[in-house]
């Protein structure tokens, strides 16, 4: 495992630590996400993982596909494979000397284990949270990507009709009221950092848990300052 990825694992692992013990009332939430985005809301309210794409990477056809039918997906068998069918993902595992486990889903909907070392550890956890998924209170995260991303993805995106979601990107989109600009979320991922942090500055994800003012996005972004505060 090459450096970057075992400062992200270490990092993974000790901000997950106190999940596994309900310490709010809160109701329960799950998150549906293509990175590892999605354990930040469950440590910041201190309840369990309701949700099995925790740890989990997912390529944005294969999302958008899953999005389509969730529970039909999801609840579909696990089948662990040796290689991708992204050529990138190959090459990125190759370079970095990377073997975190692979699964496929129904139709070939592709889950990256990326912070699981072996396809045992990857569907036991895969499997208990599946239990814990409320179906009747979801949150849709997509976010955009470096690696040969289709801008028609984001109409698709839209095109879905989930309540709850939102998507970060690298830059502005007026179109869209759910796709939030954090760009130095997108540097976290580059760096191997803690992804979740850098997106409360903007987007106030506890209280968009709680649905504190409807399921309008705009109303829980954070308006920035003119100043650039990544230079401090």
């Amino acid at each position: 495992m090459s450096n970057y990825r075992e400062r992200a694992f270490r990092l993974f692992q000790e901000a997950t630590k106190p999940n596994e013990e309900l310490y709010t009332n809160v109701e329960s939430f799950t998150i549906i996400s293509d990175d590892c985005w999605s354990y930040g809301p469950y440590v910041d309210f201190r309840v369990k993982f309701s949700t099995p794409f925790i740890g989990i990477r997912i390529e944005p056809p294969c999302y958008l596909e899953l999005l389509k039918d969730i529970q039909g997906y999801v609840e579909s068998p696990l089948t662990f494979i040796n290689y991708s069918k992204y050529n990138h993902v190959n090459s990125w595992r190759e370079k970095d000397r990377l073997d975190f486990p692979i699964a496929r889903l129904k139709n070939g909907i592709e889950l990256l284990f990326v912070h699981e070392s072996n396809e045992d550890i990857g569907r036991e956890k895969w499997q208990r949270r599946l239990t814990r998924i409320n179906w009747n209170n979801l949150f849709i995260k997509f976010r955009e990507s470096s690696w040969g991303f289709d801008p028609q993805y984001l109409i698709e995106f839209d095109q879905l009709e989930y309540e709850y979601k939102i998507c970060f990107t690298m830059e502005e989109r007026p179109a869209f009221d759910w796709a939030i600009s954090a760009p130095d979320y997108f540097q976290k991922i580059s760096s191997g950092g803690n992804i979740y942090e850098p997106t409360k500055k903007h987007f106030d994800v506890k209280n968009w848990i709680k649905k504190s003012y409807g399921s309008n996005p705009s109303a829980y972004k954070i308006k920035q300052s003119k100043h650039n505060d990544l230079n401090e």
